[in-house]
């Protein structure tokens, strides 16, 4: 098979995309000091600046967006037994991660602040977000995070696109992307390449070292919504 042919399928196979949406909003933000000329980051530092206030759309937020309160997960789609093994695997990676906002799957939609969906990424668009329409399209894997006028993430959901894309190593891939992007980790990254939110293919199956430390930041209690660069930096080293 020809070398550039195989990049692309890769490169089709694992692109993934977050949207942002913001509710209840009232006021314009405070303003936040920017970082002197002369700091130079961690390695930590450094992707978690990248991946918690870059963002994949739209333009980069001066106020950290996170989740305050318990993150109610529903689980809808045509899930296999394998699949849904799988996501129990995540969300225990996920809440051993977690010191302070638990995850935790409910059977009622209603009671829910997050939804995975599993299926075709049409599907999702029409049942679960129509105001990505023409944008999320194509993309194996999207997520949606909304928030309010104190930058708390009050709702989200994710997509798999498990129709018209297929394989157990793009599904685990895709899988920890897209839900730890639900909380607040809203960028891909170029810096670390062992990171499931690695800009280019690199069909991670398991969170990065890097990984796990932004994901217990996010899900501890040390940072809060609307937290400045500067104030963030002075708890993550």
């Amino acid at each position: 098979m020809n070398i550039k042919k195989l990049y692309f399928w890769i490169g089709c196979l694992f692109l993934t995309s977050v949207f942002y949406s913001c509710e209840e909003r009232s006021g314009a933000d405070s303003t936040c000091p920017t970082l002197p000329a002369s700091f130079s980051p961690s390695e930590t530092q450094a992707l978690f600046l990248e991946l918690a206030y870059d963002q994949e759309f739209g333009q980069s937020t001066d106020k950290l967006r996170k989740w305050a309160d318990t993150i109610n997960i529903f689980i809808e789609g045509n899930i296999s037994r394998r699949g849904s093994m799988e996501i129990d695997s995540v969300l225990k990676e996920l809440n051993e991660l977690s010191t302070a906002i638990p995850i935790i799957p409910v059977t009622i939609k209603s009671k829910a602040n997050l939804i995975l969906f599993l299926g075709s990424m049409e599907d999702y668009v029409t049942s679960i977000e129509p105001s990505v329409a023409g944008i999320a399209e194509g993309n194996s894997g999207f997520a949606v995070i909304s928030w309010n006028n104190k930058n708390e993430i009050i709702k989200a959901s994710a997509c798999v696109d498990i129709v018209n894309f297929a394989g157990l190593i793009f599904f685990k891939h895709v899988l920890r992307e897209e839900l730890a992007q639900t909380l607040g980790i809203i960028n891909d990254s170029k810096l670390d390449e062992k990171s499931v939110f690695f800009q280019l293919p690199n069909l991670a199956t398991n969170y990065s070292e890097s990984d796990k430390e932004i994901i217990a930041y996010m899900l501890g209690d040390d940072l809060s919504a609307g937290m400045c660069k500067t104030e963030a930096l002075n708890i993550v080293n």
